[in-house]
């Protein structure tokens, strides 16, 4: 939406915000004792699990290489007091001494909006931001995000992923339909990632381009198994490679940058990779 900036650049699709574009270029966030700076692009691939929502991104990041702690620009950029529809009191942005358990998806963080009247009241960046209305291609009307049950909740099951939904976690819900889903299944794992672009990978020759999954489920070139989920797609030869689960875990533990490094700097760099690789484990 407009206000913007594009690129001149014939067939380069860059685009940025006129409100991106006039980010500050470092920042003191309450989240963390270093400065933050604003960086184009996260290492390695540039995908990253943001550290204040847990969401993964491809988009500038705010982070501090010292102790690679890193915030999507939406968590960089939040408000250090707002009012939320959840409560009836101001909520503050803080670094908590201790673990608290969030209202919204009942997980435990010390990053958080807390309550200076309600001590018990915590709610974590990743349900602060979530829109209070928003769209799924499941359901043909808009969803309403519910943080409280008027009543008994029936048993429901999420539309999308058909687990049990819990009456005590926050919800989107339709009206229209009488139907619910999880705020995790709604937004997604690529609410913030931008596919396309290219990268060059030590598993191929070419570069590779980041796609949310292909049509045909075409085999991958390092393991051989069908790629369901986010691919990397060779546009020359249309070679097709793994950028979730183990597979790619383990051709990144292969790659040159990685065998380059040892002791905490390799231990740091592999931990940043794994955190922004979906359904990958340390096995």
């Amino acid at each position: 939406m407009p206000p913007f900036f594009s690129c001149e650049e014939e067939n380069c699709g860059f685009f940025l915000h006129q409100s991106c574009a006039e980010l500050p270029r470092t920042k003191q966030h309450p989240f963390h004792t270093h400065p933050l700076t604003l960086q184009s692009k996260a290492p390695y691939d540039g995908i990253y699990k943001c550290d204040g929502c847990r969401r993964l991104s491809n988009g500038f990041v705010y982070r501090c290489d010292v102790c690679q702690f890193d915030l999507d620009v939406c968590c960089g950029t939040l408000e250090e007091r707002i009012e939320h529809e959840s409560h009836v009191h101001p909520l503050f942005l803080k670094k908590t001494s201790v673990s608290r358990q969030c209202k919204g998806c009942h997980l435990w963080s010390k990053l958080v909006y807390v309550c200076d009247v309600c001590e018990d009241f915590s709610v974590d960046c990743g349900c602060a931001t979530l829109p209070s209305k928003t769209w799924h291609m499941y359901d043909k009307h808009p969803l309403s995000l519910n943080y409280f049950v008027e009543g008994s909740l029936r048993e429901h099951e999420c539309g999308i992923c058909n687990e049990k939904m819990s009456p005590k976690q926050w919800f989107y819900y339709c009206d229209d339909c009488d139907s619910g889903a999880h705020p995790s299944c709604v937004v997604g794992k690529s609410r913030r990632v931008k596919f396309g672009g290219s990268f060059k990978y030590d598993v191929h020759s070419h570069p590779l381009a980041l796609v949310e999954e292909t049509e045909q489920n075409n085999e991958c070139g390092a393991c051989g198994e069908r790629c369901n989920g986010w691919t990397l797609e060779c546009g020359q030869c249309k070679g097709y490679f793994h950028r979730e689960g183990q597979c790619f875990w383990k051709e990144f533990k292969k790659s040159a940058k990685y065998l380059e490094l040892s002791g905490m700097m390799r231990h740091r760099y592999a931990a940043n990779v794994l955190a922004s690789t979906p359904n990958a484990t340390t096995n």
